[in-house]
């Protein structure tokens, strides 16, 4: 018995909506680069930084009337380089992206670039003898950004377009039962073809038909007696097909594996994911705080014109207070600049925000279309109810009802809210509640792939659609 599986869905997260009635699938796999375009990649960035750099030395030279020691430029240039392409390298820049489309490649190195600079002055603090003009390495670095994010734009269309996208065509091996969760687990996944094939077939039959279906691996679905091993391994040679065991059913949602070997033995080792480390989260706090002083020094006179504003009013108080539920489900006070008259809710209850809301005053429909509402939230990170960073807090009302409708809403908790997120960029701000299984899964897909980086662009492109009001 066999039987063809074909998924061409732009999804790789799944989560059941009963909201809609239907299972909603984001487009969320990060698009991995094979090694070709690895080196493409390092080539390509690496001429872009040169590019910048020169163009930057001639700016410098012409408008401030420097005289440059080109020498020393080109050493700093070299050196620089190598810095900013071992940085892209440890932050993945030459495995993954994250990127969903040609212009968060934009963000995604305008984020790269900021980490960079740090190091850079380090290095060249080391070595003053190829050290470059400050000048030419400020204007450098604006000039990366554009230039490199180009290029990687460009790639991410080349790389991602349907004309050089291949289906990849997975058999799969054993009994209909433990099968089952496996192909549903493989079809979630972009471009992904299975073929089920019955474990009590004989090997040899099982191989000619995924050779003759065009398969390119040969997954068990449970893993073969010890026995069987080596002319699983001789038949797959003579197939020419790769073969793989599916690991036991492991909550991923829960922990990252890795393998370990003791001796001749593999084990499958649960680690904690990177979001829930120890040193995580204290980086983690240390940016938060750094961030929310630095943008409240920024904005304090914004919020001090916006404050007497509201009060001239006199529709209420200046700061609404709101209870939302936060880390690991405990409820917390959040603030915001009041938008709406006194008693909006007392005759319709908790409603979610939509897009031009009666309720709200004049001004405070410009603070809520320009975000700047949002402001008092930042001494909320300060306090540590929230993060820069993080899914957006939600009201105790609409938590118990997704928490019986979206069996995974409670994972979202796990870490601390944030005043912008991974779904606040990829989604509109104003939803409606059957959004909530599609912003769940960009919730939980931050969660599995945090890092600093994945932070720092969340940053670079909210500053962006803010700036643009895209994201009101």
């Amino acid at each position: 018995m066999d039987f063809t599986r074909r998924n061409d869905s732009n999804a790789s997260l799944l989560v059941s909506n009963p909201l809609s009635s239907r299972t909603v699938r984001t487009k969320a796999p990060p698009l991995s680069y094979r090694s070709e375009r690895t080196w493409a990649l390092i080539l390509g960035d690496a001429t872009a930084l040169i590019f910048a750099t020169l163009i930057a030395s001639v700016l410098v030279a012409r408008f401030w009337n420097a005289n440059l020691d080109y020498g020393r430029i080109l050493a700093s240039t070299l050196l620089g380089c190598a810095v900013c392409l071992l940085i892209f390298e440890r932050l993945g820049l030459y495995r993954l992206s994250f990127a969903q489309n040609m212009r968060d490649e934009f963000y995604y190195v305008s984020a790269a670039i900021c980490i960079t600079i740090v190091p850079q002055i380090i290095v060249f603090s080391l070595f003053p003898a190829i050290s470059t003009s400050r000048a030419v390495l400020a204007v450098t670095l604006l000039l990366a950004a554009p230039s490199v994010g180009a290029f990687r734009a460009i790639c991410h269309g080349l790389f991602d377009g349907p004309h050089l996208q291949k289906t990849m065509r997975l058999a799969i091996v054993g009994d209909p039962q433990s099968a089952q969760p496996l192909t549903g687990i493989l079809e979630s996944v972009e471009r992904v073809e299975t073929l089920f094939l019955n474990a009590h077939s004989d090997s040899r039959a099982l191989f000619e038909r995924a050779k003759a279906w065009g398969a390119e691996k040969v997954i068990f679905a449970t893993i073969p007696a010890a026995e069987k091993l080596r002319s699983l391994f001789a038949l797959a040679q003579e197939a020419k097909i790769e073969i793989g065991f599916a690991a036991p059913a492991v909550p991923l949602n829960d922990c990252a594996l890795s393998l370990e070997r003791i001796g001749d033995q593999t084990l499958i080792v649960p680690r904690p994911m990177l979001v829930d480390t120890l040193p995580a989260r204290c980086l983690k706090r240390a940016i938060d705080i750094a961030c929310a002083a630095f943008a409240l020094a920024i904005a304090s006179p914004v919020m001090a014109l916006i404050a007497l504003i509201l009060w001239h009013e006199r529709q209420g108080p200046v700061i609404y207070r709101q209870e939302r539920v936060g880390q690991n489900g405990c409820t917390f006070t959040m603030f915001k600049f009041r938008s709406m008259g006194c008693g909006a809710e007392e005759n319709c209850g908790p409603v979610w925000a939509r897009a031009g809301d009666a309720r709200a005053t004049k001004f405070g429909a410009l603070l809520r279309r320009t975000s700047l509402d949002e402001l008092p939230q930042l001494f909320n990170v300060l306090r540590g109810d929230m993060s820069i960073v993080g899914p957006r807090p939600e009201r105790p009302f609409f938590v118990e009802m997704f928490r019986l409708m979206l069996p995974r809403y409670d994972e979202r908790h796990r870490v601390k809210p944030g005043i912008t997120g991974w779904s606040q960029v990829h989604m509109p701000r104003i939803l409606d509640p059957a959004s909530a299984g599609e912003k769940l899964a960009f919730d939980l897909f931050y969660i599995q792939h945090w890092s600093i980086f994945m932070d720092i662009s969340v940053l670079c492109k909210t500053a962006v659609e803010f700036l643009f009001h895209k994201a009101a």
